[in-house]
Parts: C-alpha cells; structure tokens; sequence
C-alpha cells in the first residue's frame, strides 16, 4: 500500500506491506501511525515515515469493522463483525510507544530484555537495551 499526499497526488514514504484484504484503516492523531486492519483478524500499527510495524495490537477476530484512535493517540478502538456483517464486537487496545515500553520493562525487570523478549517488540534492535 501506498500513501499519497492530497493536495499533489504524489506518492509519500515507503510503501507499507499488509498482508490480506484491508477492511479498516484509521491514522494516529500524530499523522504517521497507520492502524490497518484486515479480513484475516489481524490489526497492525504502522510508522508511514519508515513502513514498518510498530507493533500488532489485536488478532484472532473474524473481521474488522471500522476503528479509530482517541485523541491522545493512546487507545485504538475496534469493531468486529459478527455474523450478517454487523459490529458486535468492540474492543479498546491500549497504545504506547515501543521505546516507551521498553523503559518501562527495563525499569521494571532490572535486566537486559531476553532475545524470546524481543520477539514482542519488533523495533528493538539486537544491540543491549537496558542500561545498568
């Protein structure tokens, strides 16, 4: 997918690679992070400066109806649709900032992530984290 600026039609970032039939897309409040969900049951949140994921909020629904961020950018709200293509479900994800996160886990652990730790947070490099 590609994103492209309304005033010149021009294309914008690097293209953003999702996997399925798109059924829902919202943008952040901050402009660059993309939620797109699709018909495989999955959410991702994307960075539309770098194209790649920020992380995965939600999965294991059937199908997403419409989203949408609340104005701090914190909760992601979403819909799924049940049975005759009706919103049944809603569900509110709670946001933050994968750097954010990690400082909070190293804070809170008092150790380096574990490589198995990683796996959650993908824009973890594999340098060392956690300061000592």
């Amino acid at each position: 997918m590609r994103l492209r600026d309304t005033t010149t039609g021009k294309t914008t970032g690097p293209e953003i690679d999702h996997l399925g039939e798109l059924t829902s897309v919202a943008f952040g409040p901050d402009g660059h992070t993309l939620a797109m969900a699709g018909s495989g049951g999955f959410v991702r949140l994307w960075d539309t400066t770098t194209g790649k994921t920020t992380t995965a909020p939600a999965g294991g629904q059937r199908s997403f109806a419409p989203m949408a961020f609340s104005p701090d950018g914190h909760t992601l709200a979403t819909t799924a649709y049940g049975d005759g293509y009706v919103a049944t479900v809603v569900r509110l994800w709670f946001y933050i900032a994968p750097d954010t996160a990690i400082s909070r886990i190293c804070a809170a652990v008092a150790r380096e992530i574990e490589e198995s730790e990683r796996d959650r947070y993908p824009t973890v490099s594999s340098k060392p984290v956690c300061r000592s």
